[in-house]
């Protein structure tokens, strides 16, 4: 959203149940939330993606970066509340684990 002055935005819904925590991501560029509701290792959230050579890179809000092809992690842990850029080789489901 872009304002011209600083507005307060409420967001009202109802939590995802676990079972159905997934993200179906296209090829190329995806925009994707953190579900859960603690963090979690970045490494360790997109591990199914890296593991099949499928994740090119995915970006913080901030800039910072996981670059699989490097075994580098500037991301750190995924936040709850917060989103992600996500590249992708091809389209593949991103799965939210307990």
């Amino acid at each position: 959203i872009k304002l011209y002055e600083s507005r307060d935005l409420l967001v009202v819904g109802s939590k995802i149940p676990m079972i159905d925590r997934y993200v179906d991501l296209v090829a190329g560029w995806n925009m994707i939330g953190y579900l859960k509701e603690v963090p979690q290792d970045a490494m360790e959230v997109f591990a199914d993606l890296i593991a099949s050579n499928n994740l090119i890179i995915a970006k913080h809000y901030n800039g910072s970066a996981l670059l699989p092809e490097w075994d580098f992690n500037g991301v750190g842990n995924l936040e709850p509340g917060l989103g992600y850029q996500v590249k992708m080789e091809e389209a593949a489901t991103l799965y939210f684990t307990e």
